[in-house]
């Protein structure tokens, strides 16, 4: 029960998982900082678009277009981090299919590029990446 929870929380929170993945990719940790304020963005616009569209139309007429906008530009920041995956990794793709899915099913990329992340490049036998059967689930 405790690793349903802690999926469910991350499923909610998705600057959890944005930070994580982010985290991975800078495995030198060179730019710790910058991980960070990437993540407190996502976390910004996460909450502004559903802020602006909890706000009646009728108070403020409007604000339903700034949801719009904060909700766009929270896919396209998860768009260019499954594109930074996927170019980490050698994945077959291209940005725009990376921001579809990203406007339409953003909790699904998250757990996709998790479940990629956890598979480090170049940490194999003979410099090749991991391959995901070998991994073991804890």
């Amino acid at each position: 029960t405790k690793d349903v929870l802690f999926a469910l929380a991350k499923g909610l929170i998705p600057m959890w998982s944005y930070y994580e993945v982010t985290a991975k990719l800078d495995n030198k940790n060179k730019t710790p900082y910058f991980t960070i304020f990437k993540t407190l963005v996502v976390t910004a616009f996460f909450f502004g678009w559903i802020i602006c569209w909890a706000i009646p139309g009728n108070t403020e007429k409007g604000m339903n277009a700034f949801g719009w906008l904060f909700y766009n530009a929270m896919a396209i920041m998860v768009a260019v981090l499954r594109y930074e995956v996927r170019a980490r990794h050698n994945i077959d793709g291209h940005l725009m299919w990376d921001l579809v899915a990203a406007l339409g099913m953003w909790p699904q990329v998250f757990c996709q590029m998790e479940m990629q992340a956890i598979i480090v490049p170049g940490k194999g036998e003979d410099d090749t990446p991991i391959a995901p059967e070998t991994l073991k689930v804890v």
